[in-house]
């Protein structure tokens, strides 16, 4: 049963797996990250987030509310031409991911003509071919 219960573990998110290790346990955190896979730097690790990175990341959302169909590149220029922010093109690729936004644009294929379409002419009037102009 402890097999099968650290076979999941190895499924399950690395945050998860932190909230398992306590610091009021009697095995020692070091042998309880070791069991749990994860190092010991990584459980003591707090992210910290800058105000200038959160800021950013408002202004991208806000811009994706504003044109849903900005991809990284122009949201890049609208953020320099609104904001005047300076960034990559990686670092805005990286947030849109983080919150999910893709740009809405139109799939391939969408306007390829039905076959019966197209035997006609713009009149409307069917036309025949009979013989194809060039090498076939």
């Amino acid at each position: 049963m402890d097999l099968e219960f650290l076979k999941k573990l190895q499924e399950v998110g690395l945050d998860l797996k932190k909230s398992f290790v306590s610091k009021d346990d009697r095995m020692p955190v070091i042998r309880q990250c070791a069991v749990l896979g994860i190092s010991r730097s990584n459980f003591y690790h707090r992210p910290v987030i800058s105000q200038k990175k959160l800021d950013l990341i408002n202004e991208i959302d806000e811009l994706c509310t504003e044109d849903s169909t900005r991809g990284q590149r122009r949201m890049r220029f609208a953020l320099y031409n609104k904001y005047g922010i300076k960034v990559g093109r990686k670092l805005v690729r990286s947030i849109m991911r983080k919150l999910g936004i893709n740009a809405v644009f139109p799939k391939k294929h969408l306007s390829i003509p039905d076959k019966q379409h197209l035997n006609q002419h713009r009149s409307g009037m069917p036309i025949h071919i009979e013989r194809l102009h060039g090498y076939f």
